[in-house]
């Protein structure tokens, strides 16, 4: 697992194999538009941020799933209550949940149920 974070921004990709290529993969990103993150639940409907994830079963070359109503090249069909909940900050961490459906991108019935997701993560803002 690997992420990237700034003080509003946090993104977290996660690899089911030891390629980030050739393996299943996930990838849940908040953009909060500027503003710090905090302690809060984030929704994919929210107007003040941007929240997307995206999974692909096999590989990124594999068919892939989708979430989140502000993604940039519009919502994605079939997809409905991403949130990721930030339960803690502090100098040296951050936690969270997540869960939502996620949408095949070529068949919106598809759907990839995304539940009790959770994040424990170093605060790489604070040394």
């Amino acid at each position: 697992m690997d992420y990237y974070q700034t003080a509003a921004d946090l993104e977290i990709r996660a690899y089911g194999g030891l390629s980030t290529v050739s393996s299943p993969t996930f990838k849940i990103s908040l953009y909060n538009r500027g503003v710090a993150l905090t302690t809060k639940s984030y929704t994919d409907t929210a107007k003040d941020c941007r929240l997307t994830a995206i999974y692909f079963p096999v590989s990124v070359y594999s068919a892939a799933f989708g979430a989140g109503d502000n993604n940039p090249d519009g919502p994605f069909p079939g997809s409905k209550n991403l949130v990721i909940t930030i339960t803690s900050i502090s100098p040296s961490e951050i936690k969270g949940t997540f869960s939502g459906d996620l949408a095949h991108l070529s068949d919106t019935t598809d759907i990839a149920h995304v539940t009790n997701g959770k994040f424990n993560l170093k605060n790489n803002l604070h040394p």
